[in-house]
Formats: C-alpha cells, structure tokens, sequence
C-alpha cells in the first residue's frame, strides 16, 4: 500500500485559515474588553445587547475552531463545581424569569445578558491556554482603565467638567469618563489597578532603572499613577476606599523571595498613593466626611427592600424588576424625590429580584472563583484577580456598581486569566 507523505507547505497552508480565526477570536475579545465601557458603560439594552452579538460571533468562531478531540469549553473540565454552579444558575434564572417574575419579557431578555457573560468568561478562559494570550489580555485590562483614565481627565479639566455622552446633570466636578455613575467608574479603574501591579510586578529588579526594562516599569507607573489619580477625582468613597482595600491586599500576598521590581517600589507607590489623596483627593476627603447624612436614606431604603423581599422571599420579583416592583413599597421616610432604578447594594437586589435562593447563587460563584484563585495567590495574574473580586465584592455591598455591563466585563477578564494561570482541580 503506497502512503503519501504530505509536502510541509501543505501542512503550513492547512493551519493559515486556522491560525486566522483564532487571531479574530482573540483581537475579537481585546476590541470588546476595550470598547464595552465607551456608550454609557453599555448600560442601555441597544450597547448590551450588541456586546451579546459579538459574543456569539466569538463563541461560533470557538465551535469552527473546536475539533472532536479537544473540549468544546476547557473550564468545564478544569474547574467542574464553578462550572456545574454556573449552569445551574443559569437554569434556575431561566426558569424563574419564565413563570415567577412580575416583568416576564423584561427578565427574559436580561436572561441574554447573564448568557453573554457566561460565554464572554468561557471564550476569555479558552484563550488564555497559553503565556502569549494572557498576556495580550491583561495588558487590556490595564489600558482599558488608562484609556478612561485619559477621557475623563479630558473631559474634567481640558473640557470644563462636559460629559462625553450629552449634557452632564449630576456628580458635576468629579470624573466620570463615558460612564454617568461616578462610583462605576471608580470600580472600573479599580480593576484596571489590579491588572497594572500585576503587570509591573512580573519585571524583574535585576535591570537598572535606566536600562529598558527600567524605563518600560517607570512609564508603567506613571500610567497606574494617572488612573489612581482619576479614581481619586472620581470622588467615589467607596471606590477609593475599595481600592486602598486590593492594595493592601495585594502587599500583603506578596513573598519576601520575589525579585520583581514591585517589591522595591511598592512603598514609593503607597507613599504616591497618599499625596495623590492629598493633592486631589479634597472632593472625596469632604464626601468622606459627610458619609453619616448621606446614608440615612441609603438605610431607609436598605430597610424597604428588606421588607420587600420578606414578602416574596423565595420567589422575588424577577430579573430587571427592580425600579418598577420597589415603586409598590418606596414610603417616607425614605426621599419621594428621586426615582430608585436601583437597590444601591448588589447583594439585596439579587434577592429582591431572585429570592433568597437563587440570589445567594451569585455569591458561591464568587466562592467557587475565590478558591480556584487563592490556589496560586502568588501568582501575579491570579493574586490581581482575587484582589479585583475582593475590591468588587466588598464595593457591591453599598453600590450597584458591579451591575453595570462594562465593569462586569472587565472584571470577568481578569478573573478568567487569574484563572486560567492556575493549577488545574476539579474545583
């Protein structure tokens, strides 16, 4: 029996069309990571739902790409419990968007954004299988923050306070970038914060400080420094305070034998940190100062939700229903002069929304991606994203920050190459 031996250009010519698609995938995900907080931080149905498009896109490019030997999801594999808590989330909103909820079109089409971000983690996870593509993302994650870090810096001082997206009523003299929420964009930030030290932690200190390296980690810092001082001017208390939060504790997971240029640098940083505070910090420093007025009606309406959710603790209201259901149980003393689209506390609109069930099934998939993390917590790329969830949890539980599109983005890219550089259980 003759074998013919294929010439190598053939075998060349046969990986190209391949080769191609998974570059379209990858550039695919940097283009979304970067340009989802843009409109509005994609908190409108049109940005959102054209994020959910490209998502399918990639996620179809994954399945041409797939072969019946390798896994059409490698996390499935890698971390099972995340994996089978994810789904199972996923069915129990289904299915309580169909027949539990008080706004049932309305959820179901949320149901599209859970799917999409389902996927977009996935999609970020099956990528990183390699050094090359993870460091491709995390150096996304850390411009996207520099890049609003620019615009709102622009806009704030070049640009006389104007808004990127129309006429700026609220949070006048604080930054907001294209985002309309002040403490969104202090959380988006936050996590590009985490992305940049684990980015200048993985230099090595055996350079000089004018050698290449040296220069490339200087300009680094000046980059971290520019988005800690727009998270500043932001005005956000709780943003800054969260902040200080991952800082610490990325210090404080850091080992006596590692030679990187963190190390060395990590008090100049702190000691930056604190006159950027006091140099631009005056507007947060007078907010910080006034948190007691300002939470009286923050735990009035805590207290109302409360009171709501007891009336339908298992099944909630549905997904997306909070600003129209709360109209049924918002009373003085809480303020009749603005509208609550939302609960100002992540944690208690999912249970409003979902029942105290199917709410809390959030939180154990932030357990689940704690334990898979704290595995390598020395990791650099790991130890930024259990940092950024600790941040992100912690910030949710007096804010709605987390529920916007383009924070949930960012930080699910940072969680799935935290991820994805970690030792490989079935957990």
């Amino acid at each position: 029996m003759n074998h013919t031996v294929p010439h190598p250009d053939q075998n060349i010519l046969q990986r190209q069309p391949t080769d191609r698609l998974a570059s379209i995938q990858i550039w695919s995900l940097i283009g979304l990571i970067l340009l989802v907080p843009l409109p509005l931080a994609s908190n409108r149905p049109i940005f959102w739902l054209s994020c959910s498009v490209l998502v399918g896109f990639i996620t179809l490019l994954h399945f041409i790409l797939s072969t019946k030997h390798s896994a059409p999801f490698r996390i499935v594999k890698d971390h099972t419990i995340l994996s089978i808590l994810t789904i199972l989330f996923l069915i129990s909103a289904a299915v309580h968007s169909q027949f539990s909820s008080i706004v049932s079109e309305a959820s179901q089409l949320g149901m599209i954004r859970l799917i999409t971000y389902t996927l977009f983690f996935a999609m970020i996870y099956q990528v990183c299988n390699h050094q090359k593509p993870r460091d491709m993302i995390i150096w996304t994650v850390f411009l996207a923050g520099l890049l609003q870090a620019l615009l709102a810096i622009i806009a704030l001082v070049l640009l006389s306070d104007a808004a990127l997206w129309g006429e700026k009523i609220a949070y006048k003299g604080a930054a907001t970038g294209t985002f309309i929420n002040r403490n969104a964009l202090a959380m988006f930030l936050g996590i590009s914060l985490m992305a940049g030290l684990a980015i200048v932690t993985r230099y090595r200190s055996d350079s000089r400080m004018l050698s290449l390296t040296g220069l490339e980690v200087i300009a680094i810092w000046f980059a971290l420094g520019l988005v800690l001082i727009t998270l500043i001017t932001t005005q956000s208390r709780t943003g800054v305070a969260v902040a200080l939060l991952g800082f610490v504790f990325y210090i404080a997971n850091s080992t006596q034998k590692s030679r990187s240029f963190f190390e060395p640098t990590a008090l100049m940083g702190a000691v930056i940190a604190v006159l950027t505070l006091m140099v631009f910090g005056a507007g947060v420093i007078t907010r910080g100062m006034f948190w007691q007025a300002d939470g009286v009606d923050r735990i009035q309406l805590y207290s109302q939700i409360i009171q709501a959710t007891v009336e339908r603790p298992l099944t909630g209201y549905g997904l997306d229903s909070f600003r129209l259901a709360f109209e049924q149980f918002h009373r003085p003393p809480l303020t009749s002069e603005l509208v609550w689209e939302y609960g100002h506390s992540t944690y208690l609109t999912h249970w409003f929304e979902f029942g105290v069930i199917i709410g809390s099934l959030p939180v154990c998939l932030g357990i689940a991606l704690a334990v898979g993390l704290v595995r390598n917590r020395q990791n650099p790329l790991a130890k930024a994203a259990l940092a950024a969830l600790l941040m992100c949890a912690v910030h949710a539980t007096v804010d709605f920050a987390l529920e916007m599109p383009a924070n949930v983005f960012l930080l699910l890219a940072l969680l799935a190459v935290g991820l994805s550089d970690t030792p490989k259980r079935k957990a």
